[in-house]
C-alpha cells in the first residue's frame, strides 16, 4: 500500500526540475506525463522502466545510457531513491549493468525480473524519448 499525501514542494530541491519535466512531457504529448503528475502526491514514489517485450529489449540493448538517462531524470524529479528496470535476463540486462557501472548516481537502479509495480511506469522507448527531449 502506498502512503499518499501531498508532497511538501517547498522542502524539495527538485521542484523546479519536476515542473520543467512535466511541461516538457505535456508539450510532447507523452503518456508518461500523467503518471509523473500523479506521483506528486506520493510520499516516496517508485519509478519503473518496463523493457520486457522483444522490441523493448532491443532498444535497451542498443541504447542503455539513454534509457538510464530518462529513468534517472524522472527518479530525481519526483524524489525517488530507487528506480526499477524490469527486463528479462540476457543481453539487455548485461548492457544496463555495464552502463550502470560507469555511473555514480544517488538514485539506485535495480534490475528486476519480477514485475515490480510503481507510481511512474513507462517502457524503454518512453524513457529514451524523454532523455532526448530534456537534453
Amino acid at each position: 500500500m502506498v502512503n499518499r499525501r501531498p508532497l511538501d514542494r517547498s522542502a524539495t530541491a527538485a521542484a523546479p526540475e519536476f515542473g520543467r519535466l512535466i511541461a516538457v512531457l505535456f508539450e510532447a504529448r507523452s503518456p508518461l506525463w500523467r503518471a509523473l503528475a500523479a506521483s506528486a502526491t506520493v510520499d516516496r514514489p517508485v519509478v519503473v522502466c518496463d523493457a520486457v517485450s522483444p522490441a523493448q529489449v532491443v532498444e535497451l540493448t542498443a541504447s542503455p545510457d539513454l534509457v538510464l538517462d530518462g529513468l534517472l531524470t524522472v527518479a530525481r524529479a519526483v524524489g525517488a531513491h530507487r528506480a526499477y528496470l524490469r527486463t528479462p535476463p540476457g543481453i539487455g540486462a548485461v548492457a544496463v549493468r555495464r552502463a550502470l557501472s560507469r555511473r555514480g548516481d544517488a538514485v539506485r537502479v535495480v534490475i528486476d525480473q519480477t514485475g515490480r509495480t510503481g507510481d511512474v511506469v513507462g517502457d524503454a522507448s518512453a524513457y529514451i524519448r524523454l532523455a532526448q527531449l530534456v537534453s
